[in-house]
């Protein structure tokens, strides 16, 4: 039995070690583990939230679909902080105005959008530019339902007042910041 699964698996095994050599020669075992989690995980998400636009009606697509470009557009023109190696987007706006209006499913998809812009902008290596938009779609949607719920928990006691939801967005972003990693300071994993 077990010489039969050696022989089932050793073919598998050997392509496997000649395309990770071939495409991600730097990564070590655990890397490569956790990048092929990552992206898988993000692929969910992001599936996920569009399962849930599904749902939504035709003038929500269009402000969705126009919150996304706006935010893939701003990637490509990025404010560059004197003397460091770090960059920011105005894309941000555009997802966390789609955010606040559409939920987190939407600046999920438009935290991927412009983490892709991004990553196709300050990088050459294949597995950045996927791994990107997992993360972003990872840390969007976790730290934008994590407001939802901040929101809908302090609406509960009627404690919801726009300073409030200022405060609770702002903690928001710096998880997401905290949670994505920037294009310009993008490590190899």
């Amino acid at each position: 039995m077990n010489a039969e699964l050696h022989e089932t698996l050793g073919p598998r095994a050997a392509v496997w070690k000649r395309l990770h050599a071939a495409l991600m020669p730097d990564y070590t075992r655990q890397a490569c583990a956790y990048w092929c989690a990552t992206v898988l995980t993000g692929g969910a998400v992001l599936a996920h939230a569009l399962h849930i636009l599904s749902e939504s009606e035709l003038l929500a697509w269009v402000q969705i679909a126009a919150g996304a470009l706006m935010a893939m557009l701003a990637g490509f023109f990025p404010f560059r902080v004197p003397r460091s190696k770090t960059s920011f987007t105005a894309g941000e706006i555009f997802i966390f105005l789609l955010l606040l209006v559409h939920g987190p499913a939407a600046a999920t998809l438009a935290a991927a959008g412009e983490a892709l812009v991004g990553s196709w902008r300050t990088s050459k290596r294949w597995t950045s530019r996927i791994v990107s938009p997992a993360t972003a779609s990872i840390a969007m949607f976790w730290a934008g339902s994590l407001l939802h719920v901040v929101v809908d928990f302090l609406q509960s006691f009627a404690l919801a007042s726009a300073a409030v939801l200022l405060v609770a967005t702002t903690c928001c972003a710096l998880l997401y910041f905290l949670l994505t990693p920037r294009p310009s300071r993008r490590c190899r994993i």
